[in-house]
């Protein structure tokens, strides 16, 4: 083959390589390549809700459980002693225990299902879980729901137990017997006896209380109450089992005072007839 020749066909040979090199190159400057890999998409995406921010909303959520559940422990530590809970931090208990509840039974609403996933994952450890847990067994430590008709599972208005607003009825007429009979006197005695019969009532009216409860579990602020009651009638040195037993003593005084006098009498009778005896 001649030089001439031989040129020419390097010359083709060339620019065909160049022309592939850059048909390659363009395809794979520009072209996708396809992912075959399945990927599961999340229960709940951004984009399928409306709010332009919606972790945002979740933030919030979380700083209004941050201050219900903070309100309702600050009044359950304001009301320990005398315990008064039950009765003065229903509602605060009902606005946390709501929000926990519509928060894990609401499922239709992607923005609440988008905060469930947030604050219940299995993954960690749910704070929020346990932040509900820990307001819900305080509450059910003290029996609260048996102060009230239902159980306080939300917001809005509690109805208390007719049993209850009795009890406290019964309490506060005791009180204030104690209150002025200590105003009136210093004697101890007359507080007992002034005071007998509300002490009684509230006494018997508890007991019937326990009874009548299946579990022998009574509303925390009723129990705690009545022990501090039969707390001060003690220390009072009162005690209403001296004046129910009255009676038995006036009875024992009795018999004793009958025997004395059989014996007595037996003695006077017996001892002529000893001496009628001896004579014969």
């Amino acid at each position: 083959m001649e030089p001439s020749s031989r040129t020419a066909c390097f010359v083709v040979f060339l620019a065909t390589s160049l022309f592939v090199e850059g048909t390659l190159a363009t395809e794979l400057l520009f072209h996708t390549p396809q992912r075959t890999e399945s990927v599961s998409a999340p229960s709940v995406h951004p984009d399928d809700i409306t709010d332009d921010r919606p972790w945002e909303n979740c933030t919030n959520l979380l700083q209004n459980i941050a201050e219900v559940t903070a309100l309702f422990e600050l009044c359950a530590l304001m009301n320990a002693k005398p315990f008064t809970m039950c009765m003065n931090c229903a509602g605060m208990y009902g606005n946390g225990i709501g929000i926990f509840y519509q928060l894990t039974t609401n499922t239709t609403d992607p923005a609440t299902r988008l905060c469930q996933h947030q604050f219940f994952s299995s993954t960690k450890v749910s704070i929020v879980d346990k932040t509900f847990k820990h307001i819900q067994d305080l509450w059910k430590s003290a029996s609260c729901d048996g102060c009230f008709q239902n159980p306080v599972v939300g917001q809005g208005n509690h109805t208390v137990r007719n049993e209850t607003l009795m009890f406290n009825e019964k309490l506060d007429a005791m009180n204030k017997c104690i209150n002025q009979s200590e105003a009136l006197s210093q004697n101890m005695t007359d507080l007992c006896v002034t005071c007998e019969q509300p002490y009684r009532d509230l006494n018997n009216f508890y007991n019937s209380l326990v009874q009548k409860s299946k579990d022998g579990n009574i509303c925390f602020d009723m129990v705690d109450a009545m022990n501090a009651t039969r707390f001060l009638w003690s220390s009072h040195l009162c005690s209403v089992h001296h004046y129910q037993n009255t009676p038995s003593f006036v009875v024992a005084g009795v018999v004793g005072l009958l025997v004395v006098l059989f014996y007595a009498g037996a003695g006077t009778l017996i001892t002529p007839l000893n001496t009628e005896l001896v004579q014969r």
